[in-house]
């Protein structure tokens, strides 16, 4: 049985190392054309910042600031340089149209509905006009239900259609369109 333990152990560890490495190297990717250029940059569920860190480190002229909900973690961020506020999110008053860049990484998976319409809202809105707005959600896999809190996977289409499809229950005020 512990050899059992230990095996899954490592699966999972290389799972989430080779996921964590894909995501980011896509999202890094994508933000080298803004390379030396200024960016105010808000990170929604910061954790423990290690996607921020890294991202800060290749873009020093980014300026940060985030919202965490775990009071640990967002202490934790604040003593790695981080202004991260520790509140939730839906409660989170931030200034509409601030931010060229909001990202939130495994977030929006733990909103069941109708919440989830209020969280991509209050992201759309926190993102100003020709801002980017990065949404990185875990798809259904076999260990996506094992995060106790993980209420559904959404799909990129899904959240696309919130912003672009009309014949929805509800549809939001924001619009957004996909870049790659």
């Amino acid at each position: 049985m512990k050899l059992l333990k230990t095996t899954l152990k490592k699966l999972e560890e290389n799972y989430d190392r080779i996921t964590l490495f894909n995501e980011d190297n896509f999202v890094l990717n994508f933000l080298k054309k803004f390379k030396g250029t200024y960016l105010n940059y808000f990170e929604v569920g910061s954790g423990l910042g290690r996607f921020p860190l890294s991202l800060l480190k290749l873009y020093p002229e980014f300026s940060f600031s985030g919202v965490e909900i775990n009071e640990e973690l967002a202490r934790a961020t604040n003593l790695k340089g981080l202004q991260t506020i520790n509140e939730n999110f839906l409660n989170f008053y931030g200034s509409e149209k601030e931010y060229e860049l909001v990202h939130c990484s495994h977030f929006i998976e733990h909103f069941r509905y109708p919440e989830i319409h209020d969280c991509l809202n209050k992201l759309a809105a926190l993102t100003k006009i020709e801002g980017y707005l990065i949404i990185r959600s875990p798809l259904f896999h076999p260990l996506f239900y094992r995060d106790i809190d993980h209420e559904r996977p959404y799909p990129p289409e899904c959240i696309l259609d919130f912003f672009s499809n009309v014949q929805r229950q509800k549809v939001s005020p924001f619009s957004f369109s996909e870049v790659a």
